[in-house]
């Protein structure tokens, strides 16, 4: 995963940060993250979806070149800078 982990005073836990591709395949395609809202209730994909479109505007585009590069296993990550 490339994440980068968060410090955290939870004992015993980890958290990470991701970037909104790779939550979003995480949790669309592989069903194997739930991403909570501010309030506290899971988000749906679409909801999910509409919420990183309006965070970064070229999302769509950057989701559908990570979710190619993965499907053929590539390790997937942004260049520093």
């Amino acid at each position: 995963m490339l994440g980068r982990p968060v410090a955290t005073v939870a004992k015993g836990r980890q958290w990470f940060q991701l970037e909104l591709e790779e939550a979003f395949y995480l949790s669309n395609a592989l069903n194997c993250l739930t991403v909570v809202g501010e309030d506290g209730s899971p988000k749906n994909p679409k909801s999910l979806g509409k919420c990183m479109k309006d965070r970064q505007s070229m999302f769509s585009m950057m989701y559908k070149a990570y979710s190619h590069l993965r499907m053929k296993n590539w390790v997937v990550g942004r260049a520093p800078g």
